[in-house]
């Protein structure tokens, strides 16, 4: 993707504004700005970040989620293509939160009835 290349995922339009050089303590990198609306409004803003860590020179996907009661959305920021395109990937998950809720709501269930 390029800087204001778009992508709909359900209901939802992935827009990617740009790549941002980022330093931090121990890294530097870049971040990705990506916008995402649902039917035109504003839902969210992602920012997916690829660190390079100086002493171990290991590079590293930091993913952004966007979570929400009936869906999750994510973006991670893959490797920079030639002339300013990105790979990324994005995914839309819907009642992940439902998942866990369950798995929680079985094991109240068998500790309140041992046996």
């Amino acid at each position: 993707m390029r800087a204001g290349d778009s992508v709909n995922i359900h209901n939802y339009r992935f827009t990617f504004r740009e790549v941002r050089d980022i330093t931090g303590p121990n890294y530097r990198g870049g971040v990705a700005i990506i916008g995402v609306t649902r039917d035109g409004a504003p839902e969210a803003v992602l920012h997916a970040e690829k660190r390079l860590y100086n002493t171990s020179r290991m590079v590293m996907t930091e993913a952004a989620i966007d979570g929400g009661l009936t869906r999750d959305l994510y973006a991670a920021l893959g490797e920079e293509l030639d002339n300013g395109a990105w790979a990324v990937r994005l995914y839309y998950k819907p009642f992940v939160r439902w998942i866990w809720a369950g798995g929680a709501a079985d094991g109240a269930g068998r500790a309140a009835v041992p046996g």
